[in-house]
């Protein structure tokens, strides 16, 4: 099945995302998240794009982008980052996992909501109990009333400015809208070849993150024999907790159909009994 085409933005702002290649994480320690946000620094002087937000997540990154090229960007940013991590870990093969997605924004109503989405991701993942506890997202930058080591990375003034053009009632106005419970409507699901995505795809995303996080375990580990409750467990979760198909859930995970809907069909695998039905 052919792409489909990437829909260009009429007001040039992108909610991006790249995401590792099987859901694998891209950062193995802060040095390699520092070094990403490096990148992204570098290459701000070598194309024309503006950056308003970024949350670092463990197998997965969004970016707020304003600019006229966003293939150029994103070519330059992950072919660079792809580079440093294999030759840092001796590995080969791809990172991230087939081209970034994206989605167009619109208007302000929009922006503003995809700024709030991108800080809360670790937060809607269980890592944080509080967004200001997340060190790698840019929310740290909006809130802070004083300059910071990343005010040439991250643009804030442009979106705090649409809450009031005083930055310190900007600053609790933002807090207050980014802490806000929410009913945000976003675009449908796209086909699973599209460069497209949507935020329930994510959301989808953050309910396996969180499983795994909480079971210590990767998503490599479900694919082991002695792991099948796990597996079953996460898959079980995600039919109760999001609208996906069984097709859905096996491209999330990256399994087999026949095997999801098994696990789906089959009374609860006792961990006991792991390895013995073949």
């Amino acid at each position: 099945m052919a792409r489909t085409s990437r829909q260009i933005s009429q007001t040039g702002f992108y909610h991006v995302m790249m995401r590792g290649n099987e859901k694998r994480e891209i950062f193995k320690d802060d040095r390699d998240r520092e070094k990403l946000l490096g990148i992204i620094r570098e290459k701000k002087k070598e194309v024309v794009f503006d950056l308003y937000g970024y949350c670092l997540m463990n197998n997965h990154v969004h970016l707020l982008i304003r600019t006229e090229n966003i293939a150029g960007v994103m070519k330059r940013i992950n072919t660079s980052y792809a580079c440093f991590f294999n030759k840092k870990y001796n590995r080969v093969g791809h990172l991230f996992q087939d081209r970034f997605k994206s989605e167009t924004i619109d208007d302000e109503k929009h922006l503003m909501a995809v700024v709030r989405y991108i800080h809360n991701n670790p937060y809607q993942a269980g890592m944080v109990s509080d967004i200001l506890e997340y060190p790698w997202s840019s929310y740290i930058d909006y809130v802070s009333k004083r300059d910071n080591k990343n005010n040439d990375l991250v643009d804030t003034w442009e979106i705090l400015s649409l809450f009031s053009q005083e930055k310190n009632k900007a600053i609790e106005y933002f807090k207050e809208f980014s802490n806000k419970e929410n009913d945000d409507q976003f675009i449908d699901i796209k086909e699973d070849d599209s460069d497209v995505f949507s935020f329930q795809e994510t959301d989808n995303s953050l309910v396996v993150e969180k499983y795994l996080k909480d079971n210590n375990l990767s998503i490599t580990d479900l694919k082991t024999d002695c792991n099948r409750h796990y597996l079953q467990e996460v898959i079980l979760n995600l039919r109760k907790k999001t609208q996906l198909s069984i097709r859905g859930i096996a491209n999330l995970l990256g399994f087999n159909r026949g095997i999801v809907q098994r696990m789906v069909s089959q009374k609860p695998v006792a961990p006991e009994d792991e390895g013995q039905e073949k």
